[in-house]
C-alpha cells in the first residue's frame, strides 16, 4: 500500500522542501510551524514496535517524524504529549508539541500484506548485474560494481541455485530470461517516500527541469519511468516522469504544483534500495536507472504494455547490440 505523505501536508497546508541536511525535510506552515524533521519510513500502522524500530534505526540530531496511514491510540497520545512527531495520512493528521493540524474523515483502507524479514536487496542487486552483465563475471567485478562484500556477493550467487553456474571464468547465467522473471516476481520495488508534483509541460521537459533542478540541489537525481524507457527503447512519447533522489527537492517555482501520487505528471521519490545508483548509466545528459528498474517501474505503474515489452526485449539481447541500440 503506498503512503502519500506528501499529499497528507498538502491537505494540511503544510510546505515541504528539504532541509538542511541530506534526507531531511523542512516543514512550514505559515504563523503555526517551522520544523526541520528526519522524515521515518512509512508503515502501514503505527504501533509502539514501529516506533522503537524507527527510533533504532535514527542517526542525527533532528526530531524524526514517524510517518503511516494509521496510528494505535497508544502513539497518538504520546505524540500529543510531545514524546515524538507523528504524520497520519488517512486521514491527515500532524502532531508536532503543542501543535496539531487535522484535515478530513478517514477513508477505509485494506490490511497490508505482511512481508517480514529484511529486504534482499543485494541478492537483487547481484541478479540485475548479472542480467545485464550477459557474459561471465567475477565476484570481485559484481562486488566492486555494486558496493557489496565478496562474501554478500557469493551468498546472493548461492541462493540462485540452478540459474547461476560458477566457474574459472566467473559466475555464468543459464538462461538471462528465466532470471529476470524471477527478479520482477521478487522484487518488491525501491520502497521509500515518493512525492508528486504536476506540470503543464511535456514529460521530457518536466524530467529535465527537475533534474537541473535536482542536480543542483545535489539531489544526485536519476530518471526512470516513461523518459528513461524511450531513452533505452523508444516505442512512443513519454507520458509521465519519474526521477530519484537523495533528498527532497522544492519544485514549486519552476512550473509544478504539488499533486496526488495519482494525479502527478512527475513524481520524485527517495528510494529505501541503496544500491539503486549502482547500476545506473549517463545517456543524452540524463543519469538514468538501469533497465531492470525502469523495466519495473513500467510494468507496476502501469506504463504500456507494449514499451514494456520492447525494453524487456533490449534488455534481454547480447550487451553489444544494447549499445548500438
Amino acid at each position: 500500500m503506498a503512503i502519500d505523505a506528501a499529499t497528507a501536508l498538502l491537505e494540511l497546508g503544510v510546505h515541504i522542501c528539504a532541509g538542511a541536511g541530506p534526507g531531511t525535510w523542512r516543514l512550514r506552515h505559515e504563523g503555526v510551524l517551522d520544523l526541520e524533521v528526519s522524515p521515518a519510513l512509512p508503515v502501514a500502522r503505527i504501533d509502539t514496535r514501529a516506533v522503537r524500530l524507527a527510533a533504532a534505526r535514527h542517526r542525527g540530531r533532528l526530531p524524526l517524524l514517524h510517518i503511516g496511514d494509521s496510528a494505535t491510540p497508544a502513539v497518538v497520545a504520546r505524540a500529543e504529549r510531545g514524546e515524538l512527531d507523528l504524520l497520519i495520512c488517512n486521514p491527515p493528521r500532524l502532531i508536532h508539541g503543542d501543535v496539531t493540524l487535522e484535515a478530513g474523515p478517514a477513508t477505509p483502507t485494506p490490511p497490508p500484506a505482511a512481508r517480514p524479514g529484511r529486504p534482499a536487496w543485494g541478492r537483487w542487486a547481484v541478479m540485475r548485474y548479472l542480467v545485464l552483465a550477459d557474459t561471465p563475471a567475477r565476484q570481485v567485478s559484481i562486488a566492486g560494481s555494486l558496493g557489496l562484500t565478496q562474501q554478500a556477493v557469493s551468498i546472493g550467487l548461492r541462493s540462485l541455485g540452478d540459474v547461476v553456474a560458477t566457474s574459472r571464468e566467473g559466475a555464468v547465467v543459464s538462461d538471462r530470461a528465466a532470471l529476470l522473471d524471477l527478479w520482477l516476481q521478487e522484487y518488491p520495488g525501491p520502497g521509500g517516500h515518493e512525492i508528486g508534483w504536476y506540470c503543464l509541460e511535456d514529460a521530457v521537459t518536466q524530467a529535465r527541469t527537475a533534474y537541473a533542478v535536482a542536480h543542483d540541489s545535489r539531489a544526485a537525481p536519476m530518471a526512470s519511468g516513461d523518459v528513461a524507457a524511450d531513452l533505452l527503447a523508444p516505442w512512443q512519447l513519454p507520458r509521465t516522469a519519474r526521477l530519484y533522489i537523495d533528498r527532497p527537492v522544492d519544485l514549486a517555482h519552476h512550473g509544478f504544483v504539488p499533486s496526488p501520487l495519482e494525479e502527478a505528471s512527475l513524481i520524485l521519490c527517495e528510494p529505501r534500495d541503496p544500491t539503486l545508483w549502482r547500476l545506473a548509466e549517463h545517456r543524452r545528459g540524463l543519469l538514468l536507472a538501469d533497465p531492470l528498474v525502469v523495466l519495473w517501474d513500467q510494468i507496476q505503474r502501469l506504463g504500456s504494455e507494449d514499451a514494456a515489452d520492447r525494453l524487456q526485449e533490449a534488455i534481454l539481447r547480447p550487451r553489444s547490440a544494447r549499445r548500438r541500440s
